[in-house]
């Protein structure tokens, strides 16, 4: 029997193995660390807690279906109901029971009366977010991340903070390729907009490297002359910062990643054997063959 260090440092490896899954991985990494510890019941255990926490972090999209509409939400802080993996929707006011090991949700019931203004904030904070919703989805949303989702919550009930998610993940395993674009906005006394943004890929045609890299902004004016203005005009300004600010971003990645191949990716191998001396591959490889083949001999 396993002592008590030995036992938390085999919890600490199932842990920060699950939590570095590439994105749309986890399932598969999942699957993969229960072959190699060979202790399902340990692995769920550590599994629930860390799992639930990269889904949250990395605002995992989530599909499910009201009445036989498709329906997408996140998975966010800001929708955790902490009730045993119950998630609120604020698109639709439906709660969303979710299972993060299985990776699979159910309707919880629907939201009304106080316990829905308590979600949604006052009749003020509702219409801006529903305003800025609106202004993500008619065009941005369609336009820069169209594998994406957007998730608008109220996160006060005295109206002064509207917090906006946005998650696209791209799996191509075909390809051997994943990425995931997430970023966070809040913005309080519609004016301040703070954000984060997260990029994570993973290639793994013939090798396997990951990619990761994120950027915190500041907005302290989102142009807005007047707090009094219709929730509109308020959610047009928070777009257009939104989109200016993400947009900078991916042009500076872009740029720094322009030569990544011919400079970072070289750095990584030894262009020359400890000799310093290239093999001689056209009268080299021959004998090479032939005394490996007198070895086996």
């Amino acid at each position: 029997q396993l002592n008590t260090a030995a036992m938390a440092s085999k919890r600490k490896i199932i842990d920060e193995l699950l939590k570095d899954a590439p994105p749309g991985q986890v399932k598969q990494v999942l699957k993969d660390v229960k072959t190699l510890v060979g202790d399902d019941k340990l692995v769920d255990e550590v599994a629930s807690a860390t799992i639930k926490k990269y889904d949250l972090d990395n605002l995992t999209q989530v599909n499910y279906d009201v009445d036989g509409k498709a329906c997408e939400f996140l998975l966010s802080r800001y929708g955790d109901k902490e009730d045993a993996g119950v998630y609120f929707d604020p698109a639709t006011n439906k709660c969303i029971e979710y299972d993060h090991l299985e990776q699979k949700c159910k309707v919880a019931g629907d939201k009304t009366g106080e316990e829905l203004k308590d979600l949604q904030g006052d009749e003020e904070s509702e219409k801006l977010r529903s305003e800025i919703y609106s202004h993500l989805c008619q065009t941005y949303m369609k336009n820069s991340y169209p594998y994406g989702t957007c998730a608008v919550y109220s996160t006060s009930s005295s109206g002064n903070g509207i917090a906006i998610c946005i998650s696209s993940t791209v799996y191509k395993p075909r390809s051997y390729w994943s990425g995931r674009w997430t970023s966070e906005w809040v913005l309080t006394d519609k004016s301040s907009l703070k954000g984060k943004c997260a990029v994570a890929t993973h290639y793994y045609e013939n090798g396997n490297v990951q990619f990761r890299s994120n950027r915190e902004f500041v907005v302290k004016d989102v142009g807005v002359k007047d707090k009094s203005e219709e929730a509109s005009a308020i959610a047009q300004a928070v777009k257009r910062c939104i989109s200016e600010e993400e947009f900078g971003y991916q042009e500076d990645l872009e740029e720094s990643l322009r030569d990544f191949s011919e400079t970072t990716f070289k750095k990584l191998r030894r262009q020359l054997p400890l000799t310093q001396l290239t093999f001689p591959w056209t009268t080299g490889a021959s004998s090479l063959a032939t005394e490996l083949m007198s070895r086996e001999k």
